[in-house]
């Protein structure tokens, strides 16, 4: 059974304004009204007669009027001005193209090396990578904005669907360049065995500003453009699996992680509450991500100098977005940020080099305490403030899920903290919300891989690549497959 969508309606084209003639541009160099008769009249020999002396005069007077107008036309009317640009259809697809195909041997072999295989399970499809490249908006509503996903499929005999269909978001990326269509791209190494090759098939935005995308910056950590860029590109996809005769089921599942749960989040929100006609999402599950901005930044800054890890990244990737997308933060970057930074934070993200990069070239410092002012602490205080104001409006706290939700993550997450998770299960429960949450260190399956004290090495992974396998397993096992009716896989385990 295919998942339906409507498609947009054309709108009719708008009949041009009449436009009424305007009056000929003054010529400098024209005579004055009435000279070429008062030139001629006192130049005349006597013998000329008053009749060819007014037809002279009247010729002057229209060779004097024949010059061009400003757009270099001469005489007549000028042109209509040129019709306003067509607005294109959000989530139409411009192109796409194959970006890779994988065996069930290749997954495999991809599996055992990133130290998922026994999470993941033997592959029992091949897989394909697509990239596709869609219409959405900005984040301040501009139209014909172009963006980049990759769309994942399951391939082969024993894999003929109908599938069920994730949408699926990526976590944070500093890297411009970036995209998940690359068999190569650390989460996409993730999603093709647990997901794509369990019969799965995922959409995966790149998001504005990423990828292919021709936006000029990316509004990070700003819920409404993550979500309509994500909505966006499940129409792009649909029209894909359409042109490519692959069935999907009825109901969507929705997932993301770090940044990604953020934006997972939103989508479910932004579907449900304006796109519940086109779509219904059967399960969703979010995982590690910073839901509650304001208690995420507020977490940052009672840990200074350090704050929490990553935050002298994070925290400046998403104040200068807000800057770029309310433009009331600040009037000048040193009243948020000290100097060096100041003087080029505003275009560093995202750009072409990576996190650590970023630190050992001097752009950013290692501790939040270097980077940010008194300012910035001030006006975060304020619940009245700009600053304020736009945590609270890009937090995820204040509306009502229809889908049952599971939130996972890890109880000692130095980056996104676990209690974050809580603040959301909470307060969406108040709400009347169906919401599970799971730590990974307390689920019996997964005791052995937890030691009772994280080395440093293994606190600087512990939130990039320790838990987004161990969540993964468990939204699919856990939710994803009872949702779409496959049971779970042969994963973890609650």
């Amino acid at each position: 059974m295919k998942l339906l969508r409507r498609r947009p309606t054309a709108l009719p084209p708008q009949a041009p304004l009449p436009l009424r003639a305007p009056e000929a541009p003054l010529d400098p160099q024209a005579p004055p009204a009435g000279f070429a008769a008062t030139a001629l009249a006192a130049l005349a020999p006597p013998a000329l007669s008053a009749t060819l002396i007014l037809g002279l005069a009247l010729g002057l007077a229209a060779c004097g009027s024949d010059s061009k107008t400003p757009d270099g036309n001469t005489g007549g009317t000028p042109p209509p001005p040129p019709p306003p640009p067509v607005v294109q259809p959000r989530g139409e697809l411009i192109t796409r193209a194959d970006v890779a195909r994988l065996t069930r041997a290749e997954i495999d072999t991809a599996a055992v090396a990133a130290g998922v295989a026994d999470l993941a399970g033997a592959a029992r499809c091949d897989a394909r990578i697509q990239r596709l490249e869609y219409y959405t908006i900005g984040a301040r509503q501009e139209n014909n904005v172009k963006a980049t996903a990759a769309l994942m499929t399951p391939q082969g005999t024993d894999c003929a669907g109908p599938h069920p269909l994730i949408v699926y978001t990526h976590d944070t990326t500093v890297l411009k360049a970036r995209t998940l269509a690359d068999p190569a791209d650390r989460e996409t190494r993730w999603l093709i065995p647990f997901l794509v090759a369990q019969g799965y098939a995922v959409i995966a935005p790149d998001y504005l500003g990423f990828g292919g995308s021709d936006y000029s910056f990316h509004p990070y950590l700003h819920a409404d453009s993550e979500a309509s860029a994500t909505v966006d590109a499940l129409k792009a996809a649909l029209t894909t699996l359409q042109a490519d005769s692959i069935t999907v089921q009825p109901g969507l599942l929705v997932a993301g992680y770090s940044q990604g749960g953020h934006a997972s989040m939103a989508t479910q929100r932004l579907i449900e509450t304006a796109f519940a006609t086109e779509f219904t999402i059967t399960a969703a599950g979010h995982m590690s991500g910073p839901y509650d901005l304001v208690g995420s930044i507020g977490t940052a800054l009672a840990l200074l100098p350090g704050g929490t890890g990553g935050s002298s990244i994070f925290l400046p990737f998403a104040m200068t977005s807000y800057q770029k997308v309310y433009g009331d933060l600040y009037t000048t970057p040193t009243q948020y940020f000290k100097e060096p930074y100041a003087g080029w934070v505003d275009t560093l993200l995202p750009g072409d080099l990576d996190t650590t990069a970023l630190i050992t070239n001097g752009r950013l410092p290692l501790q939040l305490g270097d980077l940010i002012t008194d300012q910035w602490a001030s006006d975060l205080a304020q619940p009245s403030s700009a600053l304020n104001q736009h945590l609270v409006a890009n937090s995820l706290l204040d509306w009502t899920p229809r889908a049952p939700m599971l939130l996972c993550g890890g109880q000692r997450d130095p980056v996104v903290v676990m209690s974050n998770a809580v603040t959301a299960r909470d307060a969406l429960v108040a709400r009347g919300a169906t919401v599970t949450i799971v730590d990974v260190e307390q689920v019996p399956a997964f005791a052995g891989r937890f030691p009772e004290t994280l080395s440093p090495s293994e606190q600087a992974i512990y939130h990039s690549q320790i838990v987004p396998p161990l969540c993964l397993s468990i939204v699919r096992d856990q939710v994803f497959a009872p949702a779409s009716g496959g049971g779970a896989a042969p994963g973890g385990s609650l």
